[in-house]
């Protein structure tokens, strides 16, 4: 009978622990919406570049400032889980977007993951010819 109970409870702190784990991953994705959210403003840009290798031949250009939130509000759209990975080489888009006081952010997309800096994302939902209209 005692070791029955002793089964019973290792059982429910099993569950609560991986629900409570569970939670923590769910937050931790909320986090890095919020983080991005944060580090680009629209006020503090001066200028975005974006680059793909998704033309032929490869294609470099400045966006004008009227494309700017509408891809804000892209990155922002995107749902993204962060991995512990190095980023792969190569990618089909690289944006970069220069902000004041020098600060620098680069994004890069490469087969469903998302580089932002150091840091390397999954992307729920990426297609990789979602930014082919800011070339036409």
């Amino acid at each position: 009978m005692n070791g029955k109970f002793i089964s019973i409870f290792m059982i429910i702190v099993l569950l609560f622990a991986l629900i409570g784990c569970s939670k923590n991953n769910k937050s931790s994705t909320d986090e890095v919406k919020n983080e991005i959210l944060q580090e680009i403003n629209v006020d503090n840009i001066q200028a975005i570049t974006v680059s793909t290798q998704m033309t032929v031949p490869k294609k470099d250009i400045e966006l004008k400032k009227e494309k700017w939130e509408k891809l804000l509000n892209k990155f922002n759209n995107f749902s993204l889980t962060k991995i512990d990975e190095e980023a792969k080489n190569g990618w089909q888009y690289m944006f970069k977007i220069e902000q004041d006081k020098d600060v620098i952010i680069l994004i890069s997309f490469m087969d469903g993951t998302v580089s932002i800096g150091e840091n390397v994302y999954i992307v729920e939902n990426y297609d990789a010819k979602e930014f082919l209209y800011l070339f036409e």
